[in-house]
């Protein structure tokens, strides 16, 4: 009886160890392997009241981030004659072809151009569900929250001139978020890149945990609207001056008419910014959201 009593246990320790395995291999092909298109099927929602609970356990309870702030590039406009060129990235915080696409070209050539020129927007991609008000992220409630982390930087530290001067602005904050994805939602790393980035970690914190209808929920909500109403599914898409650029999707860039390197892009929008009389749909480029998002959105 002794033996058999130890043999189940050893078989049982087997088995455990190798579910483990199996959700191990799992969680890697969901975080790394998974191509970071969302795709017409649909995922289980977390419900935002669960969500909430999330975003307290890790940061506690905060009171409403600071209004009025516009997500994404604000700030003096190039020399006063010409308009801003409109540069936006539709992403996914913990997907890798992000991460590549905002290290190998987007941030560098931001750095070779600046606010003077280039009206920065980040803009997220996943699903709110119309019954409950859950949100829907295609790798999970951590990557739900650290969208909303970037977008909450994005609105406390904006993109502008003057904040560049100042090395205050979002960008270092949000480009050491991507390099280590892996390790959202962790606080500790949260911390570490807000030290990074100059950026005040009890900010960004009540913005995260902020309930009401500029808080950081609601953020990533428009923000989903958003990519949902101009049909962008692919994490990477770059969008210059209203109209889809290029596509970084399954380690590989594609449908990038022009060229995928920095100074292609940065030529790209040179050209756009000295062009200097085209007109621009402020709504359409400028706004997280109007009633035609919900509008659009209502259909699906």
């Amino acid at each position: 009886m002794p033996s058999y009593t130890a043999s189940n246990r050893n078989t049982r320790l087997v088995a455990a160890k190798v579910i483990l395995l199996v959700l191990g291999v799992f969680a890697i092909f969901i975080t790394i392997l998974l191509p970071c298109t969302w795709l017409q099927y649909s995922l289980s929602s977390t419900s935002l009241g669960n969500f909430r609970l999330i975003l307290w356990a890790i940061h506690g309870k905060g009171n409403a981030g600071q209004r009025g702030a516009r997500v994404g590039g604000q700030g003096e406009g190039g020399d006063g004659k010409r308009q801003k060129v409109q540069l936006e990235i539709h992403i996914m915080s913990k997907c890798p072809d992000a991460r590549d696409c905002v290290e190998d070209l987007v941030f560098p050539a931001l750095g070779k151009l600046g606010p003077g020129m280039v009206d920065f927007r980040m803009s997220f991609i996943g699903k709110t569900a119309p019954g409950n008000g859950g949100i829907i992220c295609m790798h999970g409630p951590g990557e739900c929250l650290g969208n909303v982390v970037h977008l909450c930087g994005a609105k406390l530290y904006p993109y502008s001139h003057a904040a560049e001067k100042q090395n205050t602005t979002f960008i270092q904050f949000s480009q050491c978020l991507i390099h280590s994805y892996e390790k959202l939602p962790d606080q500790f790393f949260i911390e570490d890149c807000a030290k990074e980035g100059k950026v005040d970690f009890q900010k960004i914190n009540k913005c995260v945990s902020d309930q009401g209808s500029e808080g950081g929920i609601e953020l990533l909500k428009s923000s989903f609207k958003r990519s949902e109403y101009l049909g962008i599914r692919t994490s990477c898409t770059i969008r210059l001056a209203g109209q889809r650029r290029c596509i970084r999707d399954g380690g590989k860039w594609r449908d990038c008419e022009g060229g995928s390197r920095v100074e292609d892009l940065v030529r790209d929008i040179k050209a756009e910014y000295h062009r200097g009389e085209r007109e621009v749909d402020e709504n359409e480029a400028l706004e997280p959201y109007d009633e035609r998002y919900e509008e659009r959105y209502e259909e699906y």
